[in-house]
């Protein structure tokens, strides 16, 4: 009896102990640092922020972002003509007088937005203070890095949508993060503008590389 007793305890021991080493081999693990990704620069150009780039911007896409509150607004106008029509008013003639105060609004407002938009731009880009700036721009496995000075900022490929090319510019939209990377052509050559063509078709598909229309 004393003799099981004691090989009961024996086995007890080595659980304990099997127990004590798994639990220092899962501590091990979990102290062990995380690798992460090493940094790859694949092309690296210095490039500016022009205001013929931030004209491009201001047409091409907060231009095209007024246009579709402006319909909503034009289509509001014919609705509440047509719901809101004075008495003894024929709900043809209602439809047909808020269509044409809708369609007066819609020109009025996109005619006016696309002739002032670029002095707007213009003035932004005097405010902006990114005139005469140089970004050290570097293209790598992880995404876009520019740098200036002792501030630098890496917008990864996962974030950025696509990239929209002009004879001008390149524009890369992040939408989840409501951002842009703004770069001007004027400091690249056809070597750099061919080189960042190809990274961004590598990282992001031929889709995500479309021309400015």
């Amino acid at each position: 009896m004393e003799n099981e007793k004691k090989e009961l305890e024996v086995v007890e021991a080595e659980v304990v102990e099997e127990k004590a080493e798994a639990e220092k081999v899962e501590a091990e693990v979990i102290e062990e640092p995380v690798n992460e990704e090493v940094e790859v620069v694949e092309h690296e150009v210095d490039v500016t922020i022009e205001e013929e780039t931030y004209v491009e911007y201001f047409k091409g896409v907060a231009f095209k972002a007024q246009i579709k509150p402006t319909l909503f607004f034009g289509v509001l106008v014919v609705l509440l003509s047509y719901f809101f029509r004075a008495e003894g008013v024929s709900a043809t003639d209602s439809l047909l007088r808020g269509l044409l105060w809708g369609v007066a609004f819609v020109v009025l407002s996109i005619g006016i937005s696309y002739f002032t938009m670029p002095r707007k731009a213009k003035s932004t880009y005097a405010r902006s203070g990114v005139k005469g700036l140089i970004l050290h721009t570097s293209f790598s496995n992880l995404g876009v890095r520019q740098t200036i000075e002792d501030q630098t900022v890496l917008y990864k490929w996962e974030d950025i949508n696509q990239f929209v090319e002009s004879d001008n510019s390149y524009f890369g939209h992040m939408l989840k993060l409501r951002k842009i990377i703004l770069m001007s052509k004027k400091n690249m050559s056809e070597e750099d503008v061919k080189k960042i063509n190809e990274i961004i078709v590598e990282h992001l598909g031929e889709q995500c590389l479309t021309p400015m229309n």
